[in-house]
């Protein structure tokens, strides 16, 4: 069983690192994901943006500068020199980056398209000081003079070079888009495989736990059938004792002539009471295993007189006193008699075994019920010297045991924290007193 537990844990294990991989594996494409629509939403779209408001305020300028050296005094001079500086501040802040007009933009990365900007901006430069001469020399020069021509060549450059940037970003972001595209559908192709392998290991984890469990409650079950089959052999010792007494009476008195008939009826009752005695018990162990014990309201004082009857031969054997202390005899609880027995059974054989491992001077057992706030307590104490600080942490673990080896399974006190915690739905838990140890059950209130 240890060795399967082993394997278990490892296959557990390897699919936890398994599920784990492809949760990390799926956040790099997600964080990929959201890298890519980043670049895109804080550099290349504004670039674009900008790109296209640089093109904008350059024709602008261009345009109205026509009319002005044409003759149209509509126009001002300074309206041409705003949507300069405007074109000019568009390629300053593309290549260094910062704030314009309300909007962040980063400086541009690719070497390429860097480059293209600042053949841009000396382009802008040379086109604004250009007009600035025109405007300088209108009356002297006419139209289609070496000036105009200048001016003509420097924006054809400006807009042929501006869109050439902007189809190489129009071509990234289109690149992008794609690679987003792509990095998205398989983000969600994870997280699809990420939910069916969680369910899948959830569902693995739940079936192997509940085949653990199952084979832990059947090896406690065997368990407390030998601890049983002890129980009745100490509660049977004395009643067959005197069973052959009376059987060995009777030939004597016979041969001595002194068999009444009253005193025959007298001894036939008195071994038919403790056949019945004997009866009795069998039928108190055979309800203790029955399977067919459902829920139900219960008297917590009959459940601990139940698990008492069970032990008290091993109590009688062992010279260990028994209280128990009902601060109300009515306290009712809705649970499952047979398994709430059970638990109550385990903890009395486990102080009946701390006894053997501490003897005391006189080792006593006390069995508390009492109502705190809206729980149900019931409180098996022992004066055994309690349980060592370094392991009282473990002692609810499966197959853990401070008992001998070959003297103790190590399940009782895990299944009874299982029945307790799982079944019933209350808490269990150890404390140490200042004379051994006391185990806690806290049981919701009857409703």
């Amino acid at each position: 069983m240890i060795r399967s537990l082993t394997v278990s844990i490892k296959s557990y294990y390897k699919s936890v690192i398994m599920v784990l991989a492809i949760i990390i594996t799926s956040y790099g494409f997600i964080s990929f994901s959201f890298g890519i629509a980043f670049r895109m939403t804080t550099l290349y779209t504004p670039m674009q943006n900008a790109m296209l408001n640089l093109q904008v305020e350059a024709t602008k300028a261009h345009l109205w500068f026509e009319e002005i050296i044409s003759g149209d005094e509509t126009e001002k001079y300074v309206t041409v020199e705003h949507h300069i500086d405007a074109a000019i501040g568009y390629a300053r802040v593309l290549l260094d980056g910062g704030d314009l007009k309300q909007t962040r933009y980063l400086a541009v990365e690719d070497p390429g398209v860097e480059s293209d900007l600042r053949y841009i901006l000396n382009q802008l430069l040379s086109f604004q000081q250009i007009i600035q001469k025109r405007y300088a020399h209108a009356a002297t020069s006419g139209i289609g003079s070496s000036y105009d021509q200048q001016l003509d060549a420097h924006f054809a450059n400006l807009i042929k070079r501006s869109n050439l940037v902007i189809d190489k970003l129009a071509s990234v972001i289109s690149r992008e888009q794609h690679t987003y595209r792509l990095s998205y559908y398989w983000s969600l192709t994870t997280v699809f495989f990420i939910i069916i392998a969680l369910a899948a290991l959830y569902f693995w984890y739940e079936r192997d736990r509940h085949q653990k469990e199952r084979f832990l409650q059947q090896q406690s079950r065997l368990a407390a059938m030998g601890e049983m089959v002890g129980n009745i052999a100490h509660q049977w010792r004395q009643p067959l004792n005197s069973l052959g007494l009376i059987l060995q009476k009777l030939p004597l008195l016979q041969e001595r002539g002194k068999l009444t008939d009253e005193k025959l009826t007298a001894s036939v009752a008195n071994g038919m009471d403790l056949i019945h005695n004997m009866s009795q018990t069998i039928d108190d162990f055979r309800y203790f295993f029955s399977h067919n014990r459902g829920k139900s309201q219960l008297l917590l004082q009959e459940v601990i007189d139940e698990a008492l009857t069970i032990t008290s031969a091993l109590f009688s054997k062992n010279r260990i006193l028994h209280e128990v202390k009902v601060s109300d005899p009515d306290l009712m609880q809705k649970s499952f008699p047979g398994e709430l027995t059970q638990v109550l059974v385990n903890l009395l054989h486990n102080a009946i075994d701390a006894f053997e491992e501490h003897p005391p001077a006189q080792a006593k057992v006390v069995v508390e019920i009492y109502k705190e706030q809206n729980n149900l307590c019931t409180v098996v104490s022992d004066n055994a010297g309690g349980i060592p600080q370094t392991v009282i942490s473990k002692i609810f673990d499966p197959y853990f045991s401070t008992k001998e080896e070959g003297k103790g399974t190590g399940i009782g006190l895990y299944m009874s924290k299982v029945i307790v915690e799982e079944h019933i739905k209350g808490e269990l838990h150890a404390v140490n007193t200042q004379d051994g140890a006391s185990f806690i059950i806290r049981l919701p209130l009857a409703q």
